[in-house]
Order: structure tokens, then sequence, then C-alpha cells
């Protein structure tokens, strides 16, 4: 979640105090000012931050090998430092390209759920709106 740390503060300060001092004149409350207002606004870089860390967390390689070699009795091993182990340590370069080519499929999978889950329902109807008119 380091990256969402910078973009967050930007993102909340393209929106002006307007917005919030709207929301207050209508009654907002605290619960309701956070999921009514805040996230949101926040929604285009909340989606961005969860499918970088998806991908960087299916492709983690580099903490593995620094810190634990794969662990003990390979407890800490991940698809990608085992693709690594199978390509460079034991030369089974077609094993490795399986692991990796498997790795890739998962991860589109998994992407495109978080996107479909994670979509604008609103705007996703209001262009099946407009398309409906277009066509009648």
């Amino acid at each position: 979640m380091g990256s969402a740390a910078p973009s967050t503060p930007i993102v909340l300060a393209e929106y002006q105090s307007s917005i919030y001092e709207a929301g207050r004149i209508d009654g907002t409350g605290f619960f309701s000012q956070l999921f009514y207002l805040t996230i949101p606004m926040l929604k285009n870089s909340l989606v961005f931050v969860i499918i970088s860390d998806t991908m960087i967390n299916l492709f983690m390689f580099v903490p593995v090998y620094m810190l634990t070699g794969g662990g003990p009795e390979g407890s800490t091993d991940t698809l990608m430092y085992e693709a690594y182990r199978a390509a460079f340590k034991f030369s089974n370069y077609n094993r490795s390209y399986a692991i990796v080519t498997f790795l890739l499929i998962v991860t589109f999978i998994v992407i495109g759920l978080q996107f479909y889950l994670l979509r604008d329902k609103d705007a996703a109807a209001l262009k099946k709106h407009t398309r409906q008119r277009s066509m009648a």
C-alpha cells in the first residue's frame, strides 16, 4: 500500500471543501460522509492501488530471495521464486515457463475480476441506456 500514500492526498486536494460543506448542510454524519462522499471520490485511486498491489503480491520475488531464500523448509516460497529456482538452479526451463505462464493467466483472471467488481455501475448503466436510445 506504499503507492497509496502519495496519491491519496493529491486526489483529495482536487476536490473542494464545498462538497463536504454541502454534505454537512444536507445533514450527513461522519460515516455517511465517508461512504457517500470520500470513498467515491477516491475510487479511481483505490482501484489503481488495489490492482497494482495484487500484481506486486502475485509476482513477489525479491523479498523472498533476499531475506529468506525460500525460508526454512520452503515455507516462504512463492510461485515466482519457484520459477526462478526451476530455471536457474535446476535448469528445468520447461517447468519454469509453465509456472510463469500459469501465474500470468491467474493474474489476468484476478485483475479482470477486480475490474469487474470495482467498475462504476452508474456509468455502465448510463452507457447502456445511451446505447439503447441511439438504436431506437
